[in-house]
């Protein structure tokens, strides 16, 4: 059963996504709304912001105070493609590396219906390559992660890199990630009175908006119709509520039958993207532990084979 205060903050945003509803064909009043809330969330203290400009977007590296300078969080914001920010994930993306010990990298990438596919594939791979050519990591040493929208560009983001044959990184975990662009689900049906927070928007045509002119089963559109050989360990992290529940189930089903390492974590009665409400709902807490737990392993297991090669 969820929490007092998950059931406090369900509601809330269930009255906050509402009002927007009439105005959610909006788009830039949609994001002003969500960057003007999510901005004013507190960082942990010591954690520094240095923007970082490309040439079509922006991103910014957060670092906690004592941060490794070895492995690094590469992460993609959610908001269906039309909406989200670094803004709107500062104070969630600093949690998670302030508590792991490592730097993150958030990228600002373009967004749809101004810049559909594949614009924002195209700043993922470059802010990849930024950090392995740039600064120097390597692959090993990358962890992707992102939820929603964001997650299901992490998984775009391998499937490219491995087909242009370049290294992968050491593992990705994916928030409710939508790997369907074509709504197919079941729980898109079944969830639709039940996920305060994306039930009032219309999905569907947020997909259209970002595959455009494309065919929405494009495997590095929707990751769930690709082939998943060879990519590195993922954990998802979905609630049985959501609509977007079957694009991680069936993602999860998919990837372990082409031999993918792959760590489903179910919880349930709680919101879409529960964990960016951290600072309230004590499930949102012990879901970042879960997360904070994956990173370590993967730190762990590349440090292991670093000190086996040098032996």
């Amino acid at each position: 059963m969820a929490s007092f205060q998950h059931t406090l903050t369900k509601e809330a945003v269930r009255r906050l996504i509402k009002g927007l509803q009439i105005r959610q064909t909006d788009i830039p009043f949609v994001r002003r709304v969500g960057d003007s809330i999510t901005a004013k969330i507190p960082l942990p203290p010591g954690t520094n912001i240095k923007p970082i400009l490309f040439d079509k977007f922006s991103a910014e590296m957060i670092r906690p105070p004592r941060a490794r300078q070895d492995f690094v969080l590469l992460y993609f914001h959610g908001g269906g493609y039309v909406m989200g920010s670094t803004k709107t994930h500062r104070a969630f993306i600093a949690k998670i590396v302030n508590e792991v010990g490592i730097r993150a990298l958030s990228v600002d990438y373009r967004l749809a219906p101004e810049n559909p596919f594949p614009a924002s594939l195209e700043d993922a791979l470059e802010a990849y390559n930024w950090l392995t050519q740039e600064i120097k990591i390597e692959a090993s040493q990358i962890i992707v992660g992102g939820d929603s929208a964001g997650g299901g560009l992490s998984v775009a983001l391998m499937l490219a890199l491995r087909e242009m044959g370049k290294p992968l990184p050491a593992a990705a975990f994916c928030i409710a990630p939508w790997t369907d662009l074509t709504v197919s689900g079941s729980s898109v049906v079944e969830n639709r009175d039940k996920d305060s927070m994306i039930q009032h928007f219309d999905i569907p045509s947020w997909a259209k908006m970002y595959y455009s002119t494309y065919d929405p089963h494009h495997p590095l559109i929707s990751p769930l119709f690709a082939d998943l050989q060879g990519l590195p360990p993922i954990l998802l992290q979905v609630s049985e509520d959501e609509i977007l529940r079957d694009d991680s189930v069936r993602f999860a089903w998919k990837a372990r039958t082409a031999g993918v390492e792959v760590e489903l974590q179910k919880w349930k009665g709680l919101i879409h993207v529960w964990q960016m409400f951290w600072q309230y709902i004590p499930e949102a807490r012990d879901a970042i532990k879960q997360i904070n737990l994956f990173i370590e392993r993967h730190i762990q297991k590349n440090e292991a084979l670093i000190k086996n090669k040098n032996n």
